[in-house]
């Protein structure tokens, strides 16, 4: 009589597969676990440098604005200033820091036209704090804080009379 050789089972099979894609499956979660911290990281990362962008820019803004109070001019959510070539405003809006160019009428209080360009999202507040010596101001605080962090740059200026 012949011998049969000894395989494998279709139930032995079935539980070489599910092991198998047990195993499968408990790799791809750590993946994708290590994935998501990977991108939440980057997009913090990213929010964080664009804020420092936006600090930066305000703050050479600043130095440009033009050394009379009658050229400032601040709302609840806006910083309008005149710089020598046009007039200038940043605000916050809807945790967006938007910046705004064009002719800006400080008697009226009024844009004649005006081009505005997003410049960082995801932006809890915006601050500027005028430092004062007498009626001069003397250095300007600015600080941008986002969900992980903050920036705060503060911008000397000498003798300008801003509000």
């Amino acid at each position: 009589m012949k011998k049969w050789s000894v395989g494998f089972s279709l139930i032995e099979c079935l539980i070489y597969c599910a092991i198998l894609a047990l195993m499968s499956l408990l790799v791809f979660a750590y993946f994708s676990r290590q994935n998501n911290a990977l991108r939440t990281f980057v997009a913090s990362g990213q929010r964080s440098m664009d804020c420092f962008i936006a600090c930066q820019l305000l703050a050479a803004d600043i130095i440009q604005a033009e050394p009379k109070q009658m050229w400032w001019h601040q709302t609840n959510d806006e910083y309008i200033f005149k710089t020598s070539q046009e007039s200038v405003a940043w605000r916050l809006h809807e945790h967006n820091v938007y910046r705004a160019k064009g002719e800006y009428d400080f008697a009226r209080h009024a844009w004649e036209h005006k081009s505005t360009a997003l410049v960082a999202r995801h932006v809890a507040a915006l601050s500027i704090q005028t430092q004062k010596n007498n009626a001069m101001v003397t250095a300007v605080t600015i600080r941008i804080t986002h969900d992980s962090g903050s920036h705060t740059r503060t911008v000397p200026l000498m003798n300008r009379m801003l509000g």
